[in-house]
């Protein structure tokens, strides 16, 4: 795959990333893609990821999606990147007071160029019910900063990855000396010809950063490199994991803003 073709690639992956499942709807139009997942009422789980929206009725079709989480009593979050319209449609999100708004930039490196990292302390391993509340602990303390929100959504789909094993979703627990130090999850995205490794999750404990447990990003590579895919993708947040992704010489793409809205309120409309 050509980098130059990665941003595209990266704008559309969460939409080409949407699992099928008993009990969750796809809403998957031109001007639209929205999940709803009464089962696994997380933001992970419920999201607009597609807006196409024309500017003289995108008022009445934002507040439209909004309902069908509000009528479930479901947190979600909305997702806008450079392919999304209208033009000013973080700003009308913003106006309706989402709990948080999450800004995120999009990486990507060749497998090949991922450096092998020493640290002769850092372990990882695939999530198994063995070490299920490690990884829960880790994930916990890993995303306190960032709200309650995503730490739901990283139990359930832990949870979820147990009782549904899927060879193309795989998450893992790093450890530091034996300790539960920081998670990660890879995801394999497909689109048409096109193949690579996506990190989504990923997360290390204020108590072991600085210690090398960034190593997890250099078994993401080696286990695409085992299975032939070249490429591994990211979206990392600006005050967090950013600096590390440009520190390991990762290429920047685009950026991307979550507006999450963990707690329904009056989205009706703007405020």
């Amino acid at each position: 795959m050509n980098l130059d073709d990665v941003g595209n690639l990266l704008d559309k992956c969460f939409v080409l990333l949407i699992e099928k499942r008993p009990g969750r709807t796809i809403v998957d139009t031109p001007e639209l893609c929205q999940v709803i997942d009464p089962g696994m009422p997380n933001t992970a789980s419920n999201a607009v990821y597609r807006t196409n929206f024309d500017d003289h009725n995108a008022e009445e079709r934002i507040s439209e999606a909004m309902g069908k989480f509000r009528c479930l009593g479901l947190p979600f979050r909305w997702t806008v990147n450079s392919l999304s319209r209208p033009k000013d449609l973080a700003a009308r999100l913003a106006a309706r007071k989402p709990d948080s708004i999450l800004e995120s930039t999009g990486f990507a490196a060749p497998c090949e160029l991922v450096p092998c990292l020493p640290a002769p302390h850092v372990t990882v391993e695939d999530l198994s019910a063995g070490n299920l509340q490690d990884y829960i602990l880790a994930a916990t303390e890993s995303f306190a900063e960032i709200g309650q929100a995503p730490i739901d959504a990283l139990k359930d789909l832990a949870k979820d990855a147990l009782a549904r094993p899927n060879p193309d979703s795989l998450s893992f627990l790093a450890r530091y000396k034996g300790q539960p130090a920081g998670i990660g999850r890879l995801k394999i995205l497909r689109d048409g010809s096109q193949v690579a490794g996506y990190i989504g999750g990923g997360g290390v404990r204020p108590c072991f950063r600085h210690r090398g447990v960034v190593r997890m990003v250099s078994h993401f590579a080696q286990e695409l490199k085992k299975r032939g895919i070249p490429l591994l993708l990211a979206h990392a947040n600006e005050k967090t994991s950013a600096p590390i992704m440009r520190r390991l010489g990762f290429r920047e793409y685009g950026k991307e803003w979550i507006f999450v809205f963990s707690k329904l309120g009056d989205t009706d409309g703007p405020h």
